[in-house]
């Protein structure tokens, strides 16, 4: 049986994207960069294969065999003291996966971005057809918009992509990826130095691994 491979499979959307394929008796192969720490996460059902999203090669042999790649793997954080990572992982830690997924022929891939690369206006309707076209404000919303666009690119020359663009993610999970969590848990016990203005979209945890496999299942190549 054709495996579906996984990057991301410790963080939090990885993890229930991992969950929700294995509860339909998929065979998953779950790029890690520790096994040690896959084994302490993840179901023993996962086959895990150790690997880094930027090491190409790595990634290349981990993907072989599989027919379907859930391609989760990035820095969520909006700024680091080191921005060059967001390039290493979100951008050429996407190009890796797209350059592999094309090589090995995979059905589908299916990409995690995120609602930060969309155009909006406060007070106004927008929806998943409004990519900004400008750089976005962050180093973290700048590198998923060039993942975005490596992801529209690959589609050009045959890949068979799918786009899911989760807002904040809160919710159980791995306790070192904790998503929107910490700031919840600081937000109650009065610890935020100071609460910024407006409001956030967010989304369920486990209901963003289901929305991918059912992505996967019903959803057009191409869609958003």
């Amino acid at each position: 049986m054709d495996a579906t491979f996984v990057t991301g499979s410790t963080g939090l959307v990885g993890y229930h994207i991992v969950q929700a394929l294995l509860q339909r008796g998929r065979h998953v192969k779950a790029l890690v960069r520790s096994i040690d720490k896959g084994k302490a996460l993840l179901p023993d059902a996962c086959e895990l294969v150790q690997g880094d999203i930027t090491d190409l090669a790595a990634v290349r042999r981990a993907m072989e065999g599989c027919s379907v790649v859930y391609h989760a793997a990035g820095i969520p954080e909006q700024w680091l003291p080191d921005p060059t990572r967001f390039t290493q992982v979100n951008v050429g830690g996407t190009q890796n996966a797209l350059e592999a997924a094309l090589a090995l022929g995979v059905q589908r891939f299916i990409y995690t971005s995120t609602f930060d690369v969309f155009a909006g206006q406060t007070g106004h309707e927008f929806d998943e057809s409004q990519l900004d076209p400008q750089p976005r404000g962050t180093y973290y919303e700048r590198s998923k918009q060039l993942a975005d666009q490596q992801v529209a690119a690959a589609m050009l020359r045959g890949l068979a992509a799918i786009f899911l663009h989760p807002s904040a993610v809160y919710g159980p999970g791995p306790s070192s990826s904790p998503g929107f969590n910490n700031y919840i848990r600081q937000l109650q016990h009065g610890q935020l130095p100071a609460l910024p203005p407006g409001g956030c979209a967010m989304v369920f945890a486990p209901d963003v691994g289901e929305g991918h496999v059912l992505a996967e299942e019903h959803a057009a190549i191409g869609s958003r």
